[in-house]
């Protein structure tokens, strides 16, 4: 699946992740891809969150699928408000608020005023919690933890404290809501397969890779490490009966700017995927 997290004020996508549900074991794996990641599109560099503007989600899945030589069956576009009704469905999620959040910002509604420490968030709360950007030491880096923490949250909650009628009610609720190509059916067989599994486990990651920093014209761009994301994939996206080979990954070489030295430093680097959040 690709999940698409959309603010409807920018018009940009805020969240992409890709999620992959091996329905035999009951694992869910989901790799992040931060917002700036860079690539090229008809050979023009850019954000990955700009594509969905410009190439529309099927358009950004079809990038994804050939570059990263992964299967995307379905495709999932949710707002803010979608999110607000699932967190509320399953009666909230706890969460380790790290510091005060304060933010307001007139132009987008936006005013988010939560207080340090363990607790129970309600829907507006916890979209408040994944939208805040200010104050953390690793910038945008820090915020995809904070997404982390809380899908770990939403996932334990769902398998704990509920079994498939009750999940396909929600999402029967919540699919009308959202732009996918995930039906009704397809809902109650995901639930059937998930809740039915002896093991159910969630692996959280973030596509390896370093911010980088350029100045003309002033730009932050989050650069793929090559090695680190092909290893990532055919650890937990791979459904091929080999391991992707490193001379089809990226063929197109979208994923560095080729001619620039520092985006090049960075794609060629091998590092190891980042410990996965487990839940």
């Amino acid at each position: 699946f690709l999940v698409v997290g959309v603010d409807r004020v920018a018009g940009l996508s805020d969240t992409i992740m890709v999620v992959n549900f091996d329905t035999e074991s009951g694992e869910i794996s989901v790799v992040q891809l931060p917002r700036d990641t860079y690539v090229e599109v008809d050979g023009r560099g850019c954000k990955l969150n700009s594509t969905y503007v410009s190439l529309g989600i099927t358009g950004m899945r079809d990038l994804l699928e050939k570059n990263l030589c992964i299967n995307i069956d379905y495709t999932a576009l949710i707002d803010l408000e979608a999110l607000e009704v699932i967190v509320d469905s399953v009666g909230g999620v706890e969460i380790n608020v790290p510091f005060d959040m304060k933010y307001s910002d007139p132009f987008q509604d936006l005013y988010i005023d939560l207080k340090a420490g363990l607790q129970t968030l309600n829907g507006k709360n916890a979209t408040d919690f994944i939208r805040f950007r200010s104050d953390y030491a690793e910038g945008d880096l820090g915020r995809i933890d904070a997404q982390k923490q809380f899908m770990s949250s939403l996932f334990k909650k769902v398998m704990n404290e509920m079994n498939a009628a009750q999940a396909l009610a929600i999402a029967k609720g919540v699919l009308p809501m959202l732009e996918t190509d995930i039906t009704v059916d397809d809902a109650a067989y995901f639930a059937g397969k998930f809740f039915s599994a002896k093991e159910r486990k969630l692996t959280m990651l973030t596509a390896p890779g370093f911010q980088l920093h350029k100045t003309n014209p002033e730009a932050w761009y989050y650069v793929l490490s090559k090695d680190g994301t092909l290893e990532a994939i055919n650890t937990y996206f791979n459904v091929y009966d080999n391991k992707i080979a490193e001379s089809i990954f990226d063929s197109s070489l979208i994923l560095c700017k080729e001619e620039d030295d520092d985006f090049l430093r960075i794609y060629k680097y091998s590092i190891l995927p980042p410990q996965p959040v487990e839940g």
